[in-house]
């Protein structure tokens, strides 16, 4: 079951409102745009157990700053984030324990892909397009630390080796 919430061209006014959102916990895959929610409200999303893909778009969330905390994102193998108005992605490899792909596009603000990202052993793939080059230096960080670990899998992405720039 997949599902793709806000299709709008504006931020749906919810900060307000005692809306809160609500999946089935048999949901796999989830598309979130424009709500323009704080960062804390992503803890209803982590707690889905069967969630594999998440895809945040422009203004899923707002903010400058995306803590983790103690959620976990317990089955999640792929998530893009692209053109959000995020500076910095405070999270680590517990966070998500299964993740494979990792796309980050068009996040202008970003300062880097976590460090900790390292000791994500399952991840085999790493695109960045439209962000600060120290979101691709990190990203390449990673690349090689994973080599060093074994992890031959592992493909990076970037504007540098992208074929249409």
């Amino acid at each position: 079951m997949t599902y793709l919430l806000g299709d709008w061209d504006e931020c749906v006014p919810l900060r307000n409102s005692n809306w809160e959102f609500r999946f089935p916990p048999s949901i796999k895959k989830l598309t979130l745009k424009m709500y323009c929610l704080p960062w804390s409200e992503i803890s209803v999303i982590q707690e889905l157990p069967n969630l594999e893909v998440l895809k945040l778009d422009r203004s899923a969330f707002t903010g400058d700053e995306w803590n983790m905390g103690d959620g976990v994102f317990p089955n999640l193998k792929y998530i893009r984030l692209r053109g959000l108005n995020i500076k910095r992605w405070n999270a680590s490899s517990d966070h998500f324990p299964h993740l494979e792909n990792l796309v980050v596009q068009g996040c202008e603000h970003l300062e880097e892909i976590p460090a900790d990202f390292v000791n994500i052993l399952t991840l085999k793939m790493i695109e960045v397009s439209g962000c600060k080059l120290s979101v691709e230096t990190s990203a390449r960080e990673i690349y090689n630390e994973q080599l060093e670990y074994g992890n031959e899998e592992l493909k990076i992405l970037t504007r540098d080796n992208d074929p249409d720039k």
